[in-house]
């Protein structure tokens, strides 16, 4: 990789992460800018990295942006229709990830890349949430490729879909999956949830602490592969806002999040966060080795996922960095299940139980 490459990447992330622009750097390869738009959607490249261009590649890329701002605008409504559809109902939802984010941390909601509406209800309203959808036509993702040992999630189903294949539901019981729900349990959620309107609708989304745990828990279960650089944007964006430090802590503590805390904060401060916004004591590494590991995973990360890790580099960093000793011997352990019980995660299950 060349010095100019180097720097086109170290500008990208920049600004990736909010930090002001260095108009002299070189723009990003095409490749990795390829992979750029594949990941978090063209829209939202272009805007953060496109500033002031006025060439042939910028023109091509505001084309691009152009269609995948209103992809994401079509895909953000419908989702709207889904929340007011469950507000009818009477089941009470918390909005997370993709859909809290979009609507609190852009500028435009339509720049973030929403994919699955992911909703938090409590486990008595869960079935009643799915058999709304399924009353009207949704389908459950059954064609979803499931590992070995069948879906591992045991806070959420298989995504509910639209005939369409434009609303994706993912019905939460748990704010995200093992260990998360140890330390940062659905009531929580519900307790600190804030109120926002988006379009006239009443609407709650996670507490900003809670919305950060939640973005840590999802970089760090993925082991910092190509579906995470969502996580890691919307982390670092929660980190400007500012929060409760003593609740973050308590709370990963709880759940046995600590080295994955500190995996995550460090590597946003390597790829170019300011520094002060993430405390010492909660991004220091334990060890060598996993510090060692980290400079592996910055090299992956910062040219733009350039490969997908295999199943040694995915263990080696869930060993190291991503999850506490308890939580590896706890999903083996769920693993080894279901190769004998395979967890079908089906929602549908739930209208059985009810």
């Amino acid at each position: 990789m060349t010095i100019g490459a180097v720097d086109a990447f170290s500008e990208a992330w920049r600004r990736l992460l909010g930090e002001p622009p260095n108009a002299a750097a070189p723009p990003l390869p095409a490749e990795a800018r390829a992979r750029l738009d594949e990941l978090i959607g063209s829209a939202l490249a272009h805007d953060l990295l496109d500033a002031g261009g006025n060439d042939a590649a910028a023109s091509a890329n505001a084309i691009r942006a152009r269609q995948s701002l209103l992809l994401n605008r079509l895909t953000r409504h419908r989702q709207l229709e889904c929340l007011e559809q469950l507000a009818a109902a009477g089941v009470e939802v918390v909005a997370m990830k993709g859909f809290a984010t979009a609507h609190t941390l852009y500028q435009d909601p339509d720049l973030r890349v929403t994919g699955d509406l992911d909703i938090l209800v409590r486990r008595a309203q869960a079935a009643t949430a799915a058999r709304l959808f399924l009353e009207r036509g949704f389908r459950v993702a059954t064609d979803i490729e499931l590992s070995r040992w069948g879906f591992i999630s045991e806070a959420s189903f298989l995504p509910i879909v639209s005939a369409d294949g434009i609303a994706n539901i993912d019905i939460h019981v748990e704010p995200d999956c093992y260990p998360l729900h140890r330390g940062l349990e659905t009531d929580a959620v519900f307790a600190a949830a804030r109120a926002i309107q988006v379009s006239g609708l009443a609407l709650r989304i996670p507490a900003p602490e809670h919305g950060f745990l939640i973005a840590v828990s999802n970089a760090t279960k993925e082991r910092f592969s190509r579906d995470t650089i969502k996580s890691l944007l919307d982390a670092a964006r929660l980190l400007r806002r500012g929060f409760d430090w003593g609740d973050v802590a308590r709370r990963a503590r709880r759940a046995r999040l600590g080295r994955p805390l500190a995996a995550t904060l460090s590597l946003l401060v390597e790829l170019g966060l300011r520094a002060d916004l993430a405390p010492p004591e909660l991004a220091r590494l334990p060890g060598a080795l996993a510090r060692f590991e980290l400079r592996r995973i910055l090299r992956d990360v910062e040219a733009m996922f350039p490969h997908e890790p295999g199943m040694i580099e995915k263990s080696r960093r869930e060993l190291l960095l991503t999850a506490e000793p308890e939580t590896v011997l706890y999903r083996a352990w769920f693993r080894l299940r279901g190769l004998v019980q395979p967890h079908t995660g089906d929602p549908r299950q739930l209208l059985n139980a009810s």
